[in-house]
C-alpha cells in the first residue's frame, strides 16, 4: 500500500505535476482526521459508528445523484478555494 503510491508520487514531483504545498496540507489534514477517527472509535459504540457511516454514505449518494450544482470555471477563472490555498502556500 505504500510503495506504489510513493513511487508514482516521486515521479509526479520530479516531472513537476504535483503541488507540494497542497499535498502537505492534505497530508496533515488526513493524518489529523485519522487520529481523531481512531479516538472516536474508542469512545463511540460500534453500533453508532455504523449508523453514522451509513448516513454519510446515503448523503454522498444523494449528492452524487443530485448532479452538479456549481457551474464550472470559465477560461481564465480559478476556483476560490484553490486560489486561497495557493495564496497561503507561496
Amino acid at each position: 500500500m505504500i510503495t506504489t503510491p510513493s513511487g508514482s508520487a516521486a515521479a509526479h514531483v520530479r516531472e513537476g505535476y504535483s503541488d507540494i504545498r497542497i499535498a502537505m496540507f492534505l497530508e496533515i489534514a488526513t493524518s489529523c482526521g485519522g487520529l481523531f477517527g481512531a479516538y472516536l472509535a474508542g469512545v463511540i459504540s460500534p453500533k453508532w459508528i455504523g449508523v453514522i457511516f451509513g448516513l454519510v454514505l446515503l448523503y454522498s449518494a444523494w449528492q452524487s445523484l443530485r448532479g452538479q450544482t456549481e457551474k464550472p470555471c470559465k477560461e481564465g477563472e480559478h476556483d476560490r478555494i484553490a486560489t486561497l490555498l495557493r495564496m497561503h502556500g507561496t
